[in-house]
């Protein structure tokens, strides 16, 4: 068969190509065909040499010879894909492109169709190929293919939502470049060759859920858990492959449980601090209201010369100051109710001076600048004590090279634009301002953020619990005001307190003459500590007074049963063995209806608040209590001597 010299030049290069060539003239006629074609049919060249294009439907070729017989009319090339049946009767696309061939004169003589096909292995690496490319896709981790050298050659999706980066931006970059900013668990910085694909490429070993917080090119950040496996090629890992999962959320919910978890065991503390706070208070109270009850009646009995009067001062002032100290240690552990009174603010600081300078430390200098004009505001004592107290120890815990703070107050009225400047829901009007200053190292705005959150501190563990602040803020709002900051890092720190100013207030007490304080009543003192009873006893006989005593209820119960004359007064303890107090009140009311009662207790208030003796109507005297004290109470109780019957 003659072959023309057009179709003879392009022969050696068509026999050498992995394609399957066939040339074909433009009578339809088969003029030519390489090895690869021979296998595409399975029929030798000899076979179709000289046959009709036609021939090839046989064997398979009917949408190529279709495509062939449209193209060839028009003369231009083409490409496209055809429909190839193989042996085995499946069915399956080729790529086809037909090109004319024209002579030397440009008369397109015949035409070349090259069959690009793919042998059934190849077909089964492609599909799995494009199997495993749509699992990479498809991958809910993220997944990062790194060379030999740790660049990154290939990610999924994932990654990319992940990471915040392009596959494009991510491409070449390792796992050491610095653009990474990633960061441990504690947010210090993760060097990059101790990344787990590092490691695995330097090691060959394979790492498991390993945390690290990332920085997106936006600056939020994100927590993964990553694992990293190696890819070998005679043994040695020339890639590895670290998929990862956004922990974020998750992290953020263990956090807080954590966190929770922390405050839960941190509330059982405070409440097992309270009730061993209550228990001391209890067994401390009673033991100063001797103390102090002994050394008034000595000092009542010292004349003004005399060289034991001030021993005697010196222990009546220590044991005020002790019971002052105990009923800031029930405060603290918010185990005594609130009783808000009109306070001269400046008298509630001065009388705490001695125990702030205590508490700071002699390297750190107390200033105090008080309007001597100063209004009187509403608030609960105890608690404005520790309130100035905690901001006291917070401004201590601020200069641990020593310092100077500051205590001022001033009278302040505040318009509309200087209360919004302190908070929206503030409302204008006149104020007690109280500024506690420091020269400390500051605080940065991050933490000014959360300063009164509850639990949240600085401190290192076992410094501090976290609830200085938090009570403070919930104090001054308690008491209507508001808390205010200025913090300068490494100049200072200043809170200011805000509280409602109402009309000054002049501390008088009522002093009651020992003539005024005494009666011939009989009184029914029933305590079950020996000591505390020996010393109403003897603080209320001087007065005139008839005293019974007894040691328990039931005792009190059968005394007042047997005794024929008229019992004027109850003195009792709250809780007491076996019948409390307010039980035996009770029962002797039933017995003696025009019995007056009075209740006595060491003992918080949230504890005796348990048994009614808080409530209107009802007398209740605290320990510690002097002779005075406890002749005035009782006189008030039972009314004018003057009017009294049965003396």
């Amino acid at each position: 068969m003659t072959v023309a010299p057009e179709v003879l030049a392009l022969v050696p290069t068509l026999a050498s190509l992995p394609i399957a060539a066939l040339i074909i003239g433009c009578d339809g006629i088969i003029r030519w065909a390489n090895k690869r074609f021979e296998s595409l049919i399975a029929h030798d060249f000899v076979e179709i040499a000289g046959q009709n294009i036609g021939v090839l439907a046989s064997m398979g070729g009917l949408s190529l010879v279709q495509n062939w017989f449209r193209q060839s009319a028009s003369g231009e090339p083409w490409e496209g894909e055809s429909l190839w049946s193989q042996l085995d009767g499946a069915t399956r696309a080729v790529g086809m492109a037909i090109t004319p061939i024209k002579d030397s004169g440009g008369r397109i003589t015949h035409s070349l169709l090259v069959i690009t096909s793919r042998t059934p292995a190849e077909e089964d690496l492609l599909e799995k190929a494009e199997r495993y490319s749509a699992i990479f896709s498809s991958m809910a981790e993220g997944v990062v293919f790194q060379a030999a050298d740790g660049r990154i050659e290939a990610c999924n999706e994932r990654a990319e939502r992940i990471l915040g980066l392009t596959a494009d931006q991510m491409a070449g970059r390792t796992s050491v470049d610095p653009r990474w900013a990633a960061v441990h668990e504690d947010e210090s910085p993760f060097p990059g060759d101790t990344h787990p694909s590092m490691v695995t490429l330097r090691t060959g070993q394979a790492l498991s859920d390993v945390v690290m917080g990332v920085h997106k090119p936006d600056g939020s950040l994100t927590w993964i858990s990553i694992n990293s496996r190696p890819l070998r090629r005679g043994g040695e890992p020339y890639a590895v492959v670290t998929t990862f999962v956004d922990i974020t959320e998750r992290k953020r919910i263990a956090d807080e449980k954590a966190k929770l978890e922390a405050q839960f065991r941190q509330a059982q503390k405070m409440e097992s601090v309270g009730r061993l706070a209550g228990g001391v208070a209890h067994d401390f109270n009673n033991l100063l209201t001797v103390i102090m009850g002994y050394s008034g009646a000595i000092l009542n009995r010292l004349g003004v010369s005399d060289p034991l009067r001030q021993y005697a001062e010196e222990i009546s002032k220590a044991g005020a100051r002790a019971a002052s100290l105990t009923n800031q240690l029930l405060t603290f552990s918010r185990r005594q109710t609130t009783a808000p009174r009109v306070l001269d603010l400046n008298a509630t600081i001065r009388d705490s001076a001695p125990m702030l300078q205590r508490l700071i430390g002699e390297e750190i200098a107390i200033e105090m600048h008080l309007d001597e004009l100063l209004g009187g505001v509403t608030a609960d004592p105890d608690q404005i004590h520790q309130v100035i107290m905690n901001l006291v120890l917070n401004a201590r815990d601020a200069m641990p090279d020593g310092g100077k703070l500051s205590i001022a107050t001033a009278n302040v009225d505040l318009d509309a634009e200087r209360v919004a400047a302190i908070h929206s829901e503030m409302i204008a009007g006149e104020y007690v301002l109280v500024t506690v200053t420091d020269t400390g190292h500051g605080i940065d705005g991050a933490i000014r953020q959360q300063i009164f959150d509850p639990f949240f501190t600085t401190k290192e563990p076992g410094k501090g619990t976290g609830l200085g602040l938090s009570i403070v803020y919930g104090i001054v709002r308690q008491s209507g005001g508001w808390i205010d900051l200025w913090s300068e890092v490494g100049v200072g720190t200043s809170f200011q307190v805000y509280l409602p100013r109402v009309d000054r207030f002049l501390a008088t007490e009522k002093n009651v003459n020992s003539a005024r304080a005494g009666g011939s009543e009989t009184i029914l003192v029933v305590e079950d500590q020996e000591a505390v009873r020996s010393f109403v006893k003897d603080a209320l006989q001087p007065y005139g007074y008839h005293v019974m005593d007894a040691s328990n209820g039931e005792a009190a119960f059968a005394a007042a049963q047997e005794y024929p004359e008229r019992i004027h007064l109850l003195l009792t303890d709250v809780v007491l063995p076996g019948m409390n107090g307010r039980h035996l009140a009770d029962r002797l009311r039933a017995l003696r209806p025009d019995l007056k009662v009075l209740f006595t207790s060491g003992y918080p208030n949230d504890v005796i608040a348990k048994h009614g003796v808080l409530e209107d109507g009802i007398s209740y005297l605290p320990k510690p209590f002097s002779p005075e004290g406890l002749a005035t109470k009782v006189r008030e109780v039972l009314g004018d001597a003057s009017k009294s019957a049965d003396m």
